[in-house]
């Protein structure tokens, strides 16, 4: 990859808007390069292609999902270390609207080369997210804050309303309430013992 400039950063910038909005196999380089306000050469003298630049989004979307994940409390009681996954997915929702809608979106078929190693980002990121809702419901569990439930389906059911949301990303009618879901979550988990 080329030297980062401001019309690399334009570019990937609009690539991710693009990626996010539509299917890749319907953008073009040369749609990407007017979005962008350059030329269509320049974006192949930072990218070698379409494959390359959408690669390099995916893989920059999931170094911020992780980096958001390692800032989750990795101790303390399992409700607050919940409440504190569902709004730091909601903040980040709130921030980073183009690569929630990334994040978890399958890669594309067509997809010609690095297919595999894209792949593997999305599957991990799924599979952390469930990790620590399995390690949270165990905890909450084992001390008597959540009901005895199946761990792995609930933590199944609850990375699924997460992936929704991050689906939901980039509409405008879907308002969430970060305070609401995280109640939702607690509350849920809470209520089952009763």
């Amino acid at each position: 990859m080329a030297i980062v400039s401001e019309k690399f950063e334009t570019i990937t910038a609009t690539a991710k808007r693009l990626f996010a909005e539509r299917d890749y196999e319907g953008i073009t380089t040369l749609e990407i390069s007017k979005g962008a306000k350059v030329t269509e050469p320049l974006i192949y003298y930072h990218f070698s292609g379409k494959p390359d630049l959408y690669a390099h989004i995916v893989r920059t979307t999931h170094d911020l999902y992780q980096d958001m994940l390692r800032k989750i409390p990795k101790s303390g009681k399992p409700k607050y270390r919940l409440n504190a996954l569902v709004g730091a997915h909601c903040q980040f929702l709130k921030d980073y609207p183009h690569e929630a809608a990334l994040v978890f979106r399958p890669v594309p078929h067509r997809l010609e080369s690095g297919r595999a190693d894209l792949e593997k980002l999305v599957a991990g990121a799924r599979e952390d997210l469930k990790n620590l809702l399995v390690t949270y419901l165990q905890g909450g569990i084992a001390e008597g804050t959540f009901a005895d439930v199946n761990v792995p389906l609930t933590a199944d059911l609850l990375a699924l309303m997460l992936f929704r949301l991050f689906e939901s990303a980039l509409d405008k009618s879907v308002k969430i309430n970060g305070s609401a879901l995280k109640a939702f979550f607690r509350r849920g988990l809470e209520g089952c013992a009763d």
